[in-house]
């Protein structure tokens, strides 16, 4: 299966910065060397990453080189990304230290690309926490109501197996197209990206926590994102920033494949993605 360029610009990334470093260094301390290798290893030597993507991670490298203390800036470099566990898979893929600001990276290729995708139960987690902890989220009928969608969300679809035989499983959507379209109420369809003005704080937060995974993991950890890194720019998560996403972004409940069972069967999980128009 080939890797796709978001991930193989993660990869490209780390390989441009680490390669920078004096090789004395790396000798000096065994875990970059180790780090180093592995990326080699998983990139096939640098093979697997299209030379498009090597050549906008080597761009992008040289326009974030501080003048100076440039070996401190490149050791600094860690790859985060990829479900390393302890409660999820972390929104920062990479981060590093520059002139003693840590950046916290997204990394992202192109101008369109997923937020987030997740099941019943931690679609509901986030929609539960965003609503608990954003004062900003209209006023008690709206809260209310939202409240109660979640409720009826997690009571109904969250009692599905996590995955199951994919017949049972559009059954149980088609069931609930209810359920999808006050999701969509709340957070976009594809073809009205732009929400009502009484839910757009709720969408915008729904948004800043599924770029950052700020109430997920904690502000001041590593796995949550401050920036966003693309071939073209380094951006802080602002909420400029979310603004612009959050209008051309929406949401979609789905079935994503999950294998087959040993009869043969299709298995599907009922997931929740937030992604561009």
């Amino acid at each position: 299966m080939a890797v796709d360029k978001g991930k193989q610009f993660e990869y490209a990334i780390m390989i441009a910065a680490l390669s920078r470093l004096p090789s004395s260094m790396m000798t000096d301390d065994p875990s970059l060397k180790l780090t180093y290798k592995d990326l080699m290893t998983k990139t096939n030597n640098g093979k697997i990453i299209e030379a498009d993507v090597k050549l906008a991670a080597k761009n992008m490298i040289d326009s974030i080189e501080p003048s100076t203390n440039k070996s401190a800036f490149y050791k600094s470099f860690k790859q985060l990304g990829g479900g390393i566990g302890g409660g999820g898979e972390p929104k920062t893929d990479v981060l590093f230290i520059k002139q003693g600001k840590k950046y916290k990276c997204s990394l992202k290729w192109g101008d369109k690309y997923q937020l987030s995708s997740a099941g019943i139960s931690k679609t509901s987690e986030v929609l539960k926490k965003v609503l608990d902890e954003s004062n900003q989220i209209g006023g008690n009928k709206t809260r209310q109501e939202i409240a109660q969608f979640i409720t009826e969300f997690e009571n109904t679809l969250g009692t599905l197996p996590k995955k199951g035989e994919q017949a049972e499983m559009k059954r149980a959507l088609e069931r609930n197209t209810h359920l999808k379209a006050k999701l969509e109420q709340f957070l976009g369809t594809r073809k009205e990206t732009q929400v009502a003005d009484a839910y757009k704080a709720f969408k915008d937060a729904i948004v800043y926590e599924s770029l950052t995974g700020e109430l997920i993991f904690g502000k001041s950890s590593d796995k949550t994102a401050n920036y966003i890194l693309n071939e073209e720019e380094l951006k802080p998560i602002n909420d400029k920033l979310v603004r612009l996403v959050s209008d051309q972004t929406y949401v979609r409940l789905r079935l994503k494949g999950r294998g087959k069972t040993e009869e043969g069967a299709r298995l599907n999980e009922l997931v929740v993605t937030i992604e561009p128009k």
